[in-house]
């Protein structure tokens, strides 16, 4: 029965903590303002009312959201990168240059506390509504550590989301900039818009039937031959040019040649990256129409492509790992050309995959992740709910 009526006391408490605001609209009503201010008024109590519960909520919702990635990660065998939010965070960093990039999920919630303290203050100040203080005393203590936090953090962390933001930048420029479109078109690797056996798994636009699509012994043995046999069938003897002048080719749509060859190699190495580890969702998407060929300003700048970072195994980082040799292309009997060729392609891998190990080793060892602050805050709101119920418990 004591069990009943404390746990009926504390719901009270609740409800006349919440009542106290909500008698705001009432006050903010009977007070002499004139319509416009009164409308004005009403609508920042509403504003205020709706970022605070997004605050607290998006809070929680993360907290929770964490956990459970957390604790489903550990039963995952060889689990990818994406299933760990210590790693996806990656997601929410926006580069604006290589000395300046932010959180989106900090940027986001400093925001909402800057339109609460602003609400706040023109209710306080301007409609001098002097009870707003005591209806939110508890909840500014709140936004003001959660303010100050978020501050501190980004300042502490700056360096290191400055360098991570800097390398997911380069390691994206270098994948989408360097995927041959026009050989998964030639070679039909993705069926983007036939749907022949009604499949109920097929999405359009979608990279659908990748692996059964793709031929491995393609690459080296018709796509890049045909490159070869084109320009054979000109005036030009592949045999015998000089690479200087081999760099200078053009097809008809004005790609260089040896361009669209390191190309070619990349984005096989990548789609045996997504055959070979049971990635088929994955590549799927990676490989869709709107992934691959979206040059928009915002894709560009703020990456909302694809991170392939992401689809990492946690016990393998080798994303790129090929191993072409010169006896695969029998074909080429210009070795000069064929070592150059595949000595940049390599330069174009490693740069890639040294990006990923930077980023890799700063989010494990040296960056802190912002869900760490937002545990810190959650326990924080929780200390101060239960330091409200035992004062003004009676």
């Amino acid at each position: 029965m004591n069990t009943y009526k404390t746990i009926k006391k504390i719901i009270n408490l609740i409800s006349n903590y919440t009542k106290n605001k909500i008698d705001l609209f009432n006050i903010i009503y009977k007070k002499d303002f004139d319509i416009c201010n009164k409308i004005f008024y009403l609508i920042m109590l509403v504003i205020l009312f709706i970022n605070i519960f997004i605050l607290f909520f998006n809070i929680f919702n993360i907290n929770i959201l964490n956990l459970y990635n957390n604790v489903a990660g550990i039963f995952k065998i060889n689990p990818s990168l994406k299933s760990f939010p210590l790693y996806g965070q990656i997601l929410n960093l926006i580069y604006l240059n290589d000395w300046f990039s932010i959180d989106a999920t900090l940027l986001y919630t400093i925001f909402n506390i800057i339109i609460c303290f602003l609400a706040i203050f023109i209710l306080y100040f301007k409609a001098n509504i002097k009870e707003i203080y005591t209806s939110f005393n508890y909840i500014l203590i709140i936004l003001i550590i959660l303010f100050i936090s978020l501050i501190i953090y980004y300042i502490y962390n700056y360096n290191n989301i400055t360098a991570v933001s800097k390398k997911n930048h380069k390691m994206m420029d270098l994948i989408y900039n360097n995927i041959n479109i026009d050989y998964i078109n030639n070679g039909q690797i993705c069926n983007y818009f036939n749907n022949l056996n009604n499949n109920d798994n097929f999405e359009y636009g979608k990279c659908n039937f990748i692996n059964s699509n793709f031929k491995d012994e393609f690459t080296l043995n018709t796509y890049i031959y045909d490159i070869l046999n084109k320009i054979n069938n000109t005036d030009i003897n592949i045999n015998n040019i000089s690479l200087s002048d081999f760099k200078l080719l053009k097809d008809e749509n004005g790609v260089f040649y040896y361009n669209k060859i390191i190309k070619t190699y990349l984005t096989h190495t990548i789609i045996k990256y997504f055959i070979t580890n049971n990635l088929i969702n994955e590549a799927s998407d990676f490989f869709s129409i709107n992934n691959i060929t979206n040059t928009s300003f915002f894709n560009k700048n703020f990456k909302s492509h694809l991170n392939p970072f992401l689809y990492l195994k946690k016990n393998d980082l080798s994303f790129l790992k090929s191993n072409y040799t010169y006896d695969d292309i029998t074909y080429m009997s210009n070795s000069k050309l064929y070592y150059s060729i595949i000595h940049d392609y390599y330069n174009l891998e490693n740069s890639i995959s040294n990006n990923i190990i930077d980023i890799y080793n700063i989010l494990k060892t040296k960056m802190i992740s912002l869900n760490i602050l937002y545990n810190y805050i959650a326990l924080i709101i929780i200390i101060i709910m239960i330091y409200y119920i035992i004062n003004n418990y009676q």
